[in-house]
């Protein structure tokens, strides 16, 4: 578990608009979020300082926002006065079920270092969405984390996995974080074979290619059956 301090440093520094998520993730999510119907509800897990906020809004979506770190929410509410954030853990989220259009987990599945820990929390997302519902996530690709790691160390491996020590520079300071490598492949079959999610291809939402092709980050789709 973090300590107190951590936690105060990491709501302090971190900013998700890093150049490559801002020309990347972000405009992906935009474009996934705009042909979304009907728009309803998104609720935005682990969503730190809640900046997907005002995208979200504009694109005419109700938002909640809910993350584990105290001191990110107060900022949250500071930078969005009104804003509707919570604390609460993955996998216990603090909303009704089926009431949910959108679960957004913005590189989040990183922070999970057992299969228990990512089944439960797309299953906690699968209770409160709606049928038919989307699951969006986004995670780190393979050139992030491919070196950086051995195979043999990754969260899919028996025991308890081993994290990479990732260093993330953010405009207002520097960062470590323990970053777990989920390979693609299997949180796909998370979704479909213990969630019952379908996992849909970003070419149907008319993605180009410098998106689609990326391996810097990863992008899956998922909707509720």
């Amino acid at each position: 578990m973090a300590s107190d301090e951590y936690l105060r440093r990491y709501a302090e520094v971190y900013t998700m608009y890093t150049p490559r998520k801002a020309g990347i993730v972000v405009e992906w999510l935009k474009i996934v979020l705009a042909k979304q119907n009907p728009k309803g509800l998104l609720v935005d897990l682990g969503c730190g300082p809640a900046e997907m906020y005002p995208i979200v809004k504009q694109l005419g979506y109700s938002y909640l926002g809910v993350d584990t770190n105290p001191y990110i929410l107060d900022r949250a509410r500071r930078e969005n006065p009104g804003i509707d954030v919570r604390h609460g853990q993955a996998q216990e989220l603090p909303v009704k079920g089926q009431s949910a259009n959108v679960v957004l987990m913005n590189m989040l599945v990183h922070s999970f270092d057992s299969l228990w820990a990512l089944n439960g929390t797309i299953e906690e997302a699968r209770r409160v969405l709606k049928k038919d519902g989307l699951l969006l996530l986004t995670m780190l690709g393979e050139n992030k984390t491919e070196n950086k790691i051995d195979p043999a160390f990754n969260a899919m491996s028996p025991g308890k996995p081993k994290p990479i020590v990732y260093t993330a520079e953010f405009p207002k300071g520097v960062l470590e974080m323990d970053v777990y490598h989920w390979p693609k492949a299997s949180v796909v079959g998370i979704m479909e074979f213990f969630c019952n999610f379908t996992v849909i291809s970003p070419q149907l939402y008319g993605l180009d290619d410098s998106v689609q092709n990326n391996k810097t980050y990863e992008m899956i789709v998922g909707i509720k059956n």
